[in-house]
């Protein structure tokens, strides 16, 4: 088992992340630690935690996608799982996971259940709308083939959390076929790590299978400066939009190349469009902004989303993007 740990300006979670990864139940063989061109104190303070694992340093900051790529191509272990410098693993995670690959060798990728904390580790209660999609699929799954209901998922972005969730086979991975396509499309560099990774992977892999637990095995930390925690300024709400749309740029290419997936193709132009509707708006492009809302008013939202929707519409054309973010 290797293990990839990203950071970037984590100075105060990422020694909680490396104690998680180091004190498994199940000890991984290899710990990739990347510092993607951190500029608080985030390298010393990996520096200063005393442990077996190898170090990268990145001069300036590239990107999440391509510092997962640099790890994976320094990993010839069986199996690799990826850890976000903020998150926490819980100590039975890696044990699990393994446990779950030795029992079938066409599974390709584990995935799991999480539970949702505060920037100081509180339980944040109730779940997420991902949360409650995984659910469901646990649900279902008595019922229907659960390799097909999460590869939907994760094609369809219905809701599976990948992440620090996220564990592959190594072998099924060709990392620099992987890597070109990644860099082919614009902002490789504002690109989520996990989605493109899996998306690729049912691609590349259509008969093997995606195995979920439902325990929840780790602790995604939700705050302010995360890409989850509240957009309040108006920089951080289009940075945020800026890498959903790079990171559906790029599955939504897979997507296509599937040939047999028109539901998630559909599903996926559609989310774009939402982005694209999203960046208007808080733009004050008003034109483009009212055009995009009436089409996915009337071919996309559910009805709780429109009701959402019209008060953002309304927010923002009242307040202003600015103030609007900031009440929010």
């Amino acid at each position: 088992m290797g293990v990839i740990v990203t950071v970037y300006n984590l100075e105060l979670y990422v020694k909680e992340a490396l104690m998680s990864a180091v004190n498994q139940s199940l000890k991984p063989d290899r710990i990739i630690v990347i510092d993607d061109g951190s500029t608080d104190n985030s390298r010393k303070v990996i520096q200063d935690f005393r442990a077996n694992f190898e170090l990268v340093t990145n001069p300036v900051n590239q990107g999440v996608l391509p510092s997962v790529i640099t790890g994976i191509k320094m990993l010839d272990t069986d199996v690799v799982a990826l850890l976000d410098g903020d998150d926490v693993w819980e100590p039975n995670k890696l044990f699990d996971v393994m446990d779950t690959f030795n029992k079938d060798d066409s599974i390709m990728m584990v995935l799991h259940n999480f539970k949702r904390i505060s920037k100081d580790g509180s339980l944040i209660p109730g779940v997420d709308i991902t949360q409650r999609n995984l659910n469901r699929i646990n649900k279902l799954s008595e019922k229907m083939d659960q390799d097909e209901l999460l590869k939907d998922s994760i094609l369809s972005y219905k809701g599976v959390w990948l992440g620090s969730a996220l564990s592959f086979k190594r072998s099924k991975l060709n990392v620099e076929e992987f890597e070109h396509w990644s860099l082919t499309f614009w902002g490789h560099e504002y690109s989520h790590q996990d989605q493109p990774l899996a998306a690729y992977l049912i691609a590349s892999n259509p008969k093997d299978r995606i195995r979920y637990i439902h325990q929840e095995l780790f602790r995604y930390r939700i705050y302010g400066e995360n890409s989850s925690g509240s957009s309040t300024t108006l920089p951080k709400a289009l940075k945020t939009l800026q890498r959903s749309k790079a990171t559906l740029i790029r599955t939504q290419s897979i997507v296509k190349q599937l040939g047999n997936r028109e539901d998630s193709l559909q599903r996926q132009e559609m989310k774009l469009l939402e982005v694209t509707y999203l960046e208007a708006l808080y733009n004050n492009h008003w034109a483009t902004a009212f055009k995009l809302f009436v089409s996915l008013f009337y071919e996309f939202w559910t009805m709780k989303e429109r009701i959402k929707e019209i008060g953002r519409f309304g927010g923002v054309l009242i307040l202003g993007p600015t103030r609007f973010l900031k009440l929010k």
